[in-house]
């Protein structure tokens, strides 16, 4: 049975994560587990050095202080980890979802999803996190990491969920594309969309970008190729605005001309930028 690995945190996102999450786990007919981690820098409070300007007593009596809201500050975050969780799971079974099982985590989300992520099909996550009204130009930082290491097709939702109906493909001939391309054909996940196989290059026209429509159209795909001016990520980006793109996919590294298309630079863009959801191969 197809697995799909949600990553929750109670924000803005995780309505739009848990509808993709629904979306994909009924066509890949995919068990689904959630998990919230919490932080252990987000309930501890170690004081700056104050060495001098407290003397023995008063510092003892500010750690004891310190450690008593830490508990309370910690016990409230694992109350808060435990209803957004059996929230999300009840969502999730209203939307169909047959099976859910969640679980809270203290400690490293990254090391949490590498542990979980042997037997996974796909990670759903947000693209911001708490933090989003406060950091709408930048991404999550745990987003940034997991673009980085994990070796599963991370679904990254955007604010708002819509049927995926028409999907753009930023093809650049790398082997992360290529992968995600083989992947493309096999899964039922998008099966019966449309799709664009979009290249960012100053040519008028492409054989190859031809040729993966061609493959794309024997497996029963409705593709197309379109050719795209100017830098690949403002491309993609007007690209799914003009024609009203419900998905990306892109991959973590390119090649050719897009040399820069790695993670951290065109990729990043692209997930900072677009208003899509975004499923990133490595």
């Amino acid at each position: 049975m197809a697995k799909i690995l949600g990553l929750i945190d109670g924000s803005q996102y995780t309505a739009s994560v848990l509808d993709n999450i629904a979306f994909a786990a009924k066509r890949l007919r995919a068990e689904v587990e959630l998990i919230h981690a919490i932080g252990r820098r987000d309930i501890g409070s170690a004081p700056s050095d104050m060495s001098g300007s407290l003397d023995l007593g008063e510092r003892e009596e500010l750690l004891k202080e310190l450690a008593a809201h830490d508990e309370q500050h910690a016990r409230l975050a694992r109350k808060r980890g435990r209803l957004v969780l059996s929230d999300a799971a009840a969502k999730l079974a209203a939307d169909g979802v047959e099976t859910v099982s969640h679980d809270l985590v203290l400690g490293d989300l990254l090391e949490e999803i590498e542990r979980r992520e042997t037997g996974c099909d796909l990670v759903v996550l947000g693209k911001r996190g708490d933090a989003a009204n406060f950091a709408k130009l930048h991404l999550g930082s745990n987003l940034e990491r997991v673009m980085r290491r994990t070796s599963v097709p991370v679904l990254i939702a955007a604010r708002a969920f819509r049927p995926i109906e028409r999907v753009l493909v930023a093809y650049d001939g790398g082997p992360s594309i290529s992968k995600a391309l083989d992947w493309l054909r096999v899964s039922p996940l998008l099966k019966g969309t449309r799709i664009e196989v979009a290249k960012a290059t100053g040519k008028s026209s492409d054989a190859e970008l031809d040729r993966v429509c061609k493959t794309l159209k024997a497996e029963g795909f409705d593709a197309r190729a379109k050719l795209l001016t100017g830098d690949p990520d403002d491309a993609v980006v007007a690209e799914c605005e003009r024609e009203a793109i419900d998905l990306v996919i892109v991959g973590a590294s390119g090649h050719s001309s897009l040399r820069r298309f790695l993670v951290g630079s065109t990729t990043s863009e692209i997930v900072r930028a677009c208003r899509r959801p975004v499923l990133l191969f490595r």
